[in-house]
């Protein structure tokens, strides 16, 4: 299950405009979908559900409690966070990018991880990906998109380059998880409870 949340993010920060423009793509991509005919419920599980923060810890409770008032005021925003089966949409999306194959825009890599990125003496920018099967050339540019992992994974393949990259997305600590059994607290316009484990 893949959530597209913009409410644990704050405007102005350093993944505000990465996010806003995330969500408008994947909402773009539904409308497209709409637009052929299709049922972005059933191609994507496409659901519109809003969303509901869960402080698991004292520590996160404390830091949700902080931010209720924060919240509250973005409450019109919130029922437009959204959800979708990842499964269902990577099938989506591997069927339509195999139409592009025939014109030599697309190729698949399954099982093959990048090892690095080999840079142009000239210019600096990545003109190759490494991987552990393949030489791939670029012949415009290389974009990174493994979601919420994108910033350790530029870390680790920019950990000898000589340079410094910092790219500020990482995996929330605080997720919903049918696996952990959580009693849900619901964050209100006063308080934010904990969750209790069983």
């Amino acid at each position: 299950q893949g959530h597209l949340w913009m409410v644990n993010k704050t405007p102005g920060s350093a993944t505000w405009d990465l996010a806003s423009r995330s969500h408008q793509l994947w909402k773009t991509l539904v409308q497209s979908i709409e637009e052929q005919g299709l049922d972005p419920m059933v191609e994507l599980d496409w659901k519109q559900s809003g969303s509901l923060l869960i402080g698991r810890t004292n520590a996160e409770s404390d830091m949700l409690k902080g931010r209720v008032n924060y919240y509250v005021r973005l409450v019109v925003f919130l029922p437009n966070d959204c959800q979708l089966d990842a499964y269902r949409t990577v099938a989506y999306i591997e069927k339509t990018n195999r139409s592009f194959a025939s014109k030599g825009r697309y190729t698949e890599f399954y099982d093959d991880p990048v090892k690095c990125f080999i840079r142009s003496n000239s210019n600096g920018e990545v003109k190759v990906v490494q991987t552990s099967k393949n030489t791939i050339h670029s012949k415009k540019a290389v974009i990174v998109a493994v979601g919420c992992w994108t910033g350790s994974l530029i870390h680790d393949l920019f950990r000898n380059s000589g340079m410094d990259l910092h790219v500020p997305v990482m995996p929330r600590e605080m997720r919903l998880s049918l696996r952990n059994a959580l009693v849900f607290a619901l964050i209100g316009a006063v308080e934010a409870m904990t969750p209790r484990l069983f």
